[in-house]
């Protein structure tokens, strides 16, 4: 396929990515009083269930995702749930096993097309540095309660679910036609 057409094929494929609106946002903290560990609370403001919710994670320096199952989200409802695994991005007190400014990749997804922005401790809706993993931004243990709203969840666009899972399909369809 000629390279114009390839431009033109992911051009097209690219337009699942718009949004109707926020229904949501994700506040991510770091419990240093209680827990001594991060935590991700999940708030529904829309008007329908929020089922299958799945953050995602990928630590810094590894290119394995890891999912993290949350219970379904009734409206106008949220689910905090505090970090549980012995290794990797949802490590219990991250700041105790890693060290680093915190460069993990986080996002959610849900049925019905719901998305989240991309978010870490240096690229949230802060617009700033925010230490949720246990770490300053030099990546010494810091052990301080933080909070902030870190995502919005994006509702798609009505028609544009039908490409969504075509937009998923990417990676592999560059691979294949633009070659």
């Amino acid at each position: 396929m000629k390279p114009l057409t390839c431009a033109a094929v992911l051009l097209c494929f690219s337009a699942a990515s718009s949004y109707a609106g926020i229904v949501g946002h994700i506040v991510a903290a770091y419990d240093d009083i209680g827990a001594d560990n991060t935590y991700f609370d999940v708030f529904n403001e829309s008007q329908d269930v929020m089922t299958n919710v799945v953050i995602h994670g990928l630590q810094e320096g590894s290119s394995t995702w890891e999912d993290w199952n949350f219970p379904d989200i009734a409206p106008g409802t949220d689910v905090l749930q505090y970090f549980f695994a012995g290794a990797g991005a949802f490590t219990v007190d991250y700041d105790d096993t890693y060290t680093g400014g915190g460069d993990n990749l986080y996002y959610l997804t849900a049925d019905n097309g719901l998305v989240s922005d991309f978010f870490s401790p240096n690229v949230n809706n802060t617009g700033g540095f925010l230490p949720f993993l246990g770490n300053d931004s030099s990546g010494f243990e810091l052990d301080a309660d933080v909070a902030g709203n870190v995502a919005n969840i994006n509702a798609p666009e009505p028609g544009s679910l039908a490409l969504l899972g075509t937009a998923l399909l990417l990676p592999l369809l560059r691979r294949k036609i633009c070659r």
